[in-house]
């Protein structure tokens, strides 16, 4: 499973894929593990195998807040907002206050237009929380991207990538602008897809162009502000 998390954030992810996919086989109610699978599958675009190991988890654990959570966010990336909603209900109030789940909440506020709604989610102490860890720092670039605030979405999207050992290729991932859901299409700027896992794929799923004045050395000098 390790082997999988660390191909994650380095974007040799297949190999293990199929590693953790004979664990499963060995040890099935692992849930740590379908987990993890789910993640990157939805990372890729492939979200009816992402939800289709989220909810092989929920089979065991209806109300595991992680995986509630993850299914939630892979039906906002297929702009199922609906599906969204009704995974969100099934958590229990006091998993909803989870930073994390906050932070998808915040995502699905945003692409609904409830932009107030959203800040109010990304409040302090959320975004401490998202500033200790690289995909939760991922997960407050994208609703900060959503929500029009580019220069804000392109610093979260850098720290995200000056976190771990290996900065520069935190964020590698072989996402296309096909990936990006309905709600929130990206415009590209070309030198983007060449950056590094997580964060060319979760911006890829927001509203942002990439590029500012205050924007990071590997976005390219070349990209233009979203009008």
């Amino acid at each position: 499973m390790w082997l999988l998390v660390l191909g994650r954030f380095l974007g040799d992810d297949e190999e293990g894929a199929r590693a953790t996919r004979k664990f499963i086989e060995s040890e099935p109610l692992f849930w740590p593990a379908r987990y993890h699978l789910g993640e990157l599958r939805r990372e890729q675009g492939r979200i009816p195998e992402a939800v289709s190991e989220f909810k092989k988890v929920l089979e065991q654990d209806p109300r595991n807040s992680t995986t509630l959570r993850c299914l939630a966010r892979a039906y906002l990336d297929a702009g199922n907002l609906p599906k969204a909603r009704q995974t969100f209900a099934r958590m229990r109030p006091q998993d909803a206050q989870n930073f994390r789940a906050r932070m998808v909440r915040a995502q699905l506020h945003a692409v609904e237009g409830e932009g107030a709604l959203a800040l109010k989610e990304m409040d302090e102490e959320v975004l401490k929380h998202a500033d200790l860890q690289p995909f939760a720092a991922l997960d407050a670039a994208e609703a900060y991207a959503v929500l029009g605030e580019t220069d804000r979405a392109i610093e979260w999207l850098d720290r995200s990538m000056r976190k771990g050992d290996d900065r520069r290729r935190l964020a590698a991932h072989r996402s296309s602008a096909g990936q990006c859901p309905p709600a929130s299409p990206l415009q590209a700027d070309p030198e983007f897809h060449g950056i590094p896992l997580a964060a060319a794929h979760r911006t890829c799923k927001t509203a942002i162009t990439v590029g500012s004045s205050q924007a990071p050395s590997w976005v390219g000098s070349k990209s233009k502000r979203s009008s």
